[in-house]
């Protein structure tokens, strides 16, 4: 339960439960009195979990769970129909290249994640970032995605450690997501102070995966060098915390950074 709905649902309670108990002694209802209490404990109960746990009627469950379930799905739906969408939003634009295109009668296709030029001295590391954004677009979320992405970050920043690259900044602000993942590996293999308010940009809005791993390279590059956060920042994090699920990975990395860099 995310942090608005769970004040809200505190409110609930407190609304039910002091309902409840200001009608036993003004009404002589006592259903109704009973009811407004229950409901009030209920979402009090709700409020402190952060989520809503299962009813037993007359017989039947009701399991409040399988609607958040229900919602992940379709959140995850959308997610890999954006992600498609972004897919083929790349080949049509390689493709009207192409048809515009003068020189030779035989071409290839520009593949995703092109660099401008002299960006990357290295190939491999060009061919890391078209690997993430084939897998991005073609494999539908869960663990196995996951995990295929997570390994070709750790490619990455294997790679990083012994390769130079001339324009981090350029990376970083990349329209390939590949791209904009691996400055973001290279910050994680080579930390440097000065490119915060870049990776504090990636980590706030960016793809979930990016988003993740771009905060986790954050907190690593900001030891010791918090004086780089600066009040902007610091709310522009905050602002991102308050939209996140609690729980989640990216919400736990930003209270961390914020913790660390008081």
């Amino acid at each position: 339960m995310e942090r608005t709905a769970r004040i809200v649902t505190a409110l609930i309670a407190l609304v039910a439960g002091g309902s409840g108990g200001a009608a036993v002694f003004l009404t002589g209802n006592e259903l109704g009195s009973a009811a407004l209490l229950v409901v009030g404990m209920y979402f009090a109960v709700a409020a402190i979990l952060g989520g809503f746990p299962r009813l037993s009627l007359a017989g039947s469950e009701i399991d409040p769970g399988l609607v958040e379930e229900t919602r992940r799905a379709s959140r995850a739906a959308r997610t890999d129909s954006a992600d498609a969408k972004e897919g083929l939003r790349d080949t049509r634009a390689r493709l009207r290249a192409l048809e515009t295109s003068t020189g030779k009668r035989e071409r290839t296709l520009v593949p995703a994640s092109t660099p401008p030029a002299g960006i990357l001295p290295d190939d491999r590391l060009l061919a890391l970032a078209r690997e993430y954004d084939e897998v991005r677009w073609t494999m539908p979320s869960g663990d196995e995605r996951t995990r295929r992405m997570t390994g070709i970050l750790d490619a990455m920043i294997a790679a990083c450690r012994e390769t130079d690259v001339a324009d981090v900044e350029a990376l970083l602000a990349s329209e390939g997501p590949g791209l904009r993942l691996l400055g973001v590996a290279y910050l994680n293999a080579r930390s440097d102070p000065t490119r915060v308010a870049s990776l504090v940009r990636v980590a706030t809005a960016d793809k979930h995966f990016t988003e993740y791993w771009a905060l986790v390279t954050l907190r690593k590059v900001l030891r010791g060098h918090c004086d780089q956060l600066d009040a902007g920042l610091r709310l522009t994090l905050q602002a991102r915390l308050d939209e996140l699920p609690p729980r989640s990975g990216r919400a736990r990395e930003i209270a961390a950074i914020l913790t660390d860099c008081p």
